[in-house]
């Protein structure tokens, strides 16, 4: 397999310091392993490699419907008070 190079950013150093805790504390809860930093960090390269474009395709799409549909909420406010 060959490895992506990784495109995704995070807002802040914080937020990608946030997940990979939840990562680890994921591995930790449910699978009773201990994981470091540099594991969870592959792990979530991986996951973002590998499911990210689908995902980011999917909140466009579901924001596109949201938009639309509050488009003609608004198109039928303003016919409404059309003389």
């Amino acid at each position: 397999m060959q490895k992506k190079k990784n495109k995704f950013e995070f807002d802040s150093e914080e937020t990608k310091l946030k997940f990979l805790n939840e990562i680890i504390g994921f591995f930790h809860d449910d699978r009773s392993e201990e994981i470091g930093l540099i594991a969870a960090e592959k792990f979530l390269d991986f996951f973002l490699q590998t499911f990210g474009d689908e995902i980011y395709n999917k909140a466009i799409k579901d924001c596109k419907k949201l938009l639309k549909e509050k488009l003609t909420d608004l198109e039928v406010e303003l016919e409404l008070l059309s003389p």
